[in-house]
Parts: C-alpha cells; sequence; structure tokens
C-alpha cells in the first residue's frame, strides 16, 4: 500500500483494491474468529469505510466475504498504520494485514485492537457520542447513564487484549471491559440491547453494568453493535474453575480420607451449598428482572402456538446427527459401551422426548440468559455476577439470539453444567488416584445432586412469582427434562467435534436423563 498521507489515503480506490484482492483474502484465513472456510470463489469486499481521526486514526471497516450477497459474512475490522519498525513477534507484525509505505518509510496496515490505545480511542469516541459517517451509514458511539463515573483512561497503562474464536475483548485501566464484535450482525445486536436494559431499566445488579456502545447504523435505520463498554468486575474466577477447583480440593480429600466423609454430601459442603443457594437467587432475580419490562422487546408472553412441536422436531433431528456423531467416535472401551447403549436406545430417547414435550400447555416466554453455563458466572467475595447475558449463543441451538423462551432452559442448561463439573472432576481424580474411579463417580454425583437440589430449590423460592413460572410442578419438571435432553445431545456433537476426551460426559448424561443407567447417589433432603 502506498500512503503519502498516512492512513487517509487507505480510503483511494488503488487501494482499497490491493486489500480486496490480495492483502484480506490471505489475513482473514489466519484467523480464529474468521470462519471463512477458505477464500477459494469467495469475493472479498471492503463496506462502511469511515475515518475515525485522533490518535491513532483508525480505520473502521467492514469486510465482506462471500459468494453472493445472500452467503456473505461480514467482519468489523479496524485498521491503523504505523511507520514505525514492527518488532518481529509483536502484536503488531502478528496481526498484519498489509504493509505499507510513505515516501521512504516501510511500514504496516494492522488490525488496530492489538493498539495499546485502541480501548481508549473507543471509550472517548463513547463518551463524546461521535458520529461518523460513512458510505450507506454511520457510526455512531452511544454513552451509558453510568459512563460518567468511570475515570477518564490513564495513557501510561497498557490495555490487556485478548482475541480468540469468540471475537475479541479488551481491559483499559482495570475498570472497563470492552467487547469487540467481530462477525455482524449476529454478534452483539441483543447483548447490547440486554446489558442496557438490565442496567438502566431493571436496575439488576448482578451484572457488569452497562458503560456505552458503538454501533454501525445503516440508512434503513437497522443498528449493528461494534463494541460494548461495561464495567470490569474483579472476582475470584469463573463459575467453571471455581466450582471445579473446589470439586477437585474436596474428592482429593475423600478419596485419601474416606472417613471425611461425614454425615452425608449436605453436611459435607455445607459451606459451598451456602453460596449455590444464592446463585439460585440471584438467577431467579435476573430472570424476574428480565421480565419486568414493557416495551415488545421484553414484556413475557405465550410461547407460541406450534413453538414445542417445531422444538420437539429440532432436538429429534439433533438426537439423529449426536447418534450417528458416536457411531464414527473413537472413544475409551467404558465410554464405548454407554455409546453402544445410547445408540441401541435410539426409539427410547425419542419416546422420552415425546414424554417430556408439553404439547397444548400454557407457556410464557420472556428474554433469558440464553447460555447459562458456569462459565459464563463470575464469583464475587461471597456473591455472583452473571456474564455474557445473551450473548455468546452456541449457534447451532433452536433459539435465536433476542428470541423469547420459558425461563426453564437456562435452568437446565445451569443443571447440565453441574453435571459437567461432576464428570470432569471425577475424569480426572480417577486417573491420578489408583483404584478410585468408581468412589470419584460416587462422589461428584453425590456432589452433583445436592447442589442441583439446593440451587432449584432456592431458584424456585424467588422465582414463584416471576412470569414464567408455572405452579404445575410436573409441568416443570418436563420443561427441565425437555431442555436437559436439548442441552445434552447439543453437547455429545460438541465434544466429539472438539474434546473427545470429555465425550462421556454428555452420553451418560442422555443416558441417566432417559432412565438406561443408574441414577445419582444421592437420596438426602435438602437442608
Amino acid at each position: 500500500l502506498v500512503l503519502r498521507n498516512g492512513i487517509a489515503d487507505l480510503g483511494e480506490p488503488r487501494n482499497t483494491q490491493l486489500l480486496e484482492r490480495e492483502a484480506l483474502p490471505s489475513y482473514l484465513p489466519m484467523q480464529a474468529w474468521a470462519a471463512t472456510g477458505g477464500t477459494r470463489g469467495k469475493a472479498v469486499r471492503l463496506a462502511a469505510l469511515a475515518l475515525l481521526p485522533g490518535d491513532p486514526a483508525l480505520w473502521l471497516a467492514q469486510v465482506e466475504m462471500g459468494s453472493s450477497s445472500n452467503e456473505s459474512q461480514r467482519y468489523f475490522l479496524p485498521l491503523s498504520v504505523t511507520f514505525d519498525a514492527v518488532p518481529a513477534g509483536s502484536p503488531v507484525a502478528s496481526h498484519t494485514v498489509a504493509r505499507a509505505r510513505r515516501g521512504s518509510n516501510m511500514g504496516a496496515l494492522y488490525d488496530a485492537v492489538v493498539d495499546d490505545r485502541f480501548g481508549r480511542r473507543m471509550l472517548a469516541a463513547i463518551g463524546a457520542g461521535v458520529a461518523v459517517p460513512a458510505r450507506n451509514g454511520a457510526y455512531q458511539f452511544v454513552p451509558g447513564a453510568a459512563f460518567a463515573t468511570i475515570p477518564p483512561p490513564d495513557p501510561q497503562k497498557a490495555q490487556r487484549t485478548t482475541i480468540d474464536r469468540g471475537g475479541v475483548s479488551v481491559v483499559v485501566n482495570e475498570r472497563v471491559a470492552m467487547k469487540v464484535f467481530r462477525r455482524l450482525p449476529r454478534d452483539g445486536t441483543a447483548e447490547v440491547e440486554v446489558s442496557r436494559y438490565l442496567t438502566e431499566v431493571a436496575h439488576y445488579a448482578n451484572v457488569p453494568r452497562y458503560l456505552g456502545h458503538g454501533a454501525f447504523i445503516a440508512g434503513d435505520g437497522s443498528a449493528t453493535p461494534i463494541v460494548l463498554a461495561q464495567d470490569f468486575v474483579v472476582g475470584q474466577g469463573d463459575g467453571w474453575t471455581v466450582v471445579t477447583d473446589f470439586l477437585k480440593r474436596e474428592l482429593e480429600t475423600l478419596l485419601l480420607n474416606p472417613d471425611a466423609a461425614g454425615p452425608g454430601p449436605y453436611a459435607l459442603y455445607e459451606a459451598f451449598l451456602v453460596g449455590i443457594a444464592t446463585l439460585g437467587r440471584r438467577i431467579a432475580e435476573l430472570h424476574a428482572a428480565l421480565a419486568r419490562g414493557r416495551t415488545v422487546a421484553f414484556a413475557p408472553e405465550a410461547m407460541p402456538e406450534g413453538y414445542f412441536r417445531d422444538l420437539g422436531s429440532a432436538i429429534a433431528a439433533q438426537i439423529d446427527a449426536a447418534l450417528a456423531t458416536l457411531a464414527r467416535a473413537a472413544v475409551d472401551d467404558r465410554t464405548q459401551a454407554d455409546v453402544n447403549l445410547l445408540i441401541a436406545s435410539r426409539q427410547a430417547v425419542l419416546g422420552f422426548l415425546r414424554e417430556v414435550l408439553p404439547i397444548g400447555a400454557q407457556v410464557v416466554g420472556t428474554r433469558i440468559h440464553g447460555n447459562l453455563q458456569l462459565g459464563n458466572l463470575l464469583a464475587v467475595e461471597n456473591d455472583w455476577y452473571v456474564l455474557n447475558v445473551a450473548g455468546e449463543l452456541p449457534p447451532s441451538r433452536f433459539a435465536a439470539a433476542g428470541a423469547k423462551a420459558p425461563i426453564w432452559r437456562d435452568v437446565a442448561t445451569l443443571l447440565r453444567s453441574f453435571d459437567d463439573a461432576a464428570g470432569a472432576v471425577a475424569a480426572h481424580h480417577a486417573h491420578i488416584v489408583p483404584n478410585a474411579e468408581a468412589d470419584a463417580e460416587q462422589h461428584a454425583l453425590a456432589w452433583r445432586d445436592a447442589t442441583r437440589t439446593v440451587f432449584v430449590h432456592a431458584y424456585e423460592q424467588i422465582a414463584a412469582t416471576t412470569p414464567g413460572f408455572s405452579d404445575d410442578e410436573a409441568l416443570r419438571k418436563r420443561l427441565i427434562d425437555l431442555y436437559a435432553l436439548e442441552q445434552a445431545v447439543y453437547e455429545i456433537t460438541y465434544e466429539a467435534a472438539n474434546r473427545p476426551a470429555k465425550l462421556h460426559i454428555p452420553v451418560r448424561g442422555v443416558l441417566e436423563l432417559v432412565g438406561l443407567t443408574r441414577p445419582g447417589t444421592s437420596n438426602a433432603s435438602p437442608p
């Protein structure tokens, strides 16, 4: 690229054409966040280019890739340039899109998210409510009501940037967490809407506060978020790490000293279960907050006719896809026995699905979290914060982002996450403590059952007055079982593709749910 006048020249036709034809088709397939599937036969086009002045000046850009407008995928890619020497191995070097030249100075055009000044630039634009015109629309930055409460960012402090398949997160001054939404328009729309609502309308305290966002406003008025700024909340760790670390310590104690078990799991895990009861209340309060809205986007409403019929058809198709995946999976001998049983029990699984489908029941839907797993929780002192509400939705799930669903989908997903934690920790100890597989599984299942019971008991005490709650205990159980089956079947396909060593957990989850294997070991009542 030849940039005689600096980054402002990037918008000249000769440079955009070079990016579209050569640089971007080479750069995008190397990025984890760009599900390109290769670039052969796919046109690459720069769209919605807009120059955001400042230090550094940034080009806000969208990259469109696809063979047709109906099949194309758009990505948000802010760009900046440097004419200083770029050290090998530096973030700028590894995120260089193209080489650039100004006179005799050679430099690089790079993905601006890795620049330590990027987060501060976005915050400044949000705070000032900047609007930047672009072709077919404009970039609009909007401060939230809480923005005025955060101190100005310290330019001497470097930002922390994390880039992965899910997108980009930037932490500025250990006070602001900023999400950069790569995939447009799927990412971000519901998450920004819900974050703003929970902070400024529902005043729900156990989520990071909404501070502001930036979006591309198209000519038809539709908004596509590009960044979301929230409070950076410091905690002891995400829910998965906190829970599995605790369980590893407890199982190690029990396996090495069986006399430490005491009268039962509720006594053994008493302090931990107090925290689980708190979690149950926080999730019930979240659902109540999401159901208080009066606008069309948040007001509770009856699930539409045919919803459960269509959901049942979708889950049945997922079951067949999961069984086909299992037939090809390479697993250990014990897991193979469970896989064979599950494959042979297809009709029993489909029969269970028919039994739990609440066809004809009146069920209310509200906005929900959508992916309420332990990894989307944060332990903060003796409390819990909920992260990524309406964000990071598994792409193959039946409910779309922003759609309303029964609150029991969230409950079932979290109960499955407890099961995943128990299975992962039991397998861990089975490998490090000789001849401990059966005992580790027994103790882990006892913990899981106690945890589930305490969570549901605390949740239902608060949720009983929430729209979407049913006084019919049998209907509540059917809904939880329905969504637990959906989640476990989804996990089979996911684990087979990504973590086959953990495939035994959802396989045994489906078997247990359908009644084809022994249930958990705990028969105690909650305290």
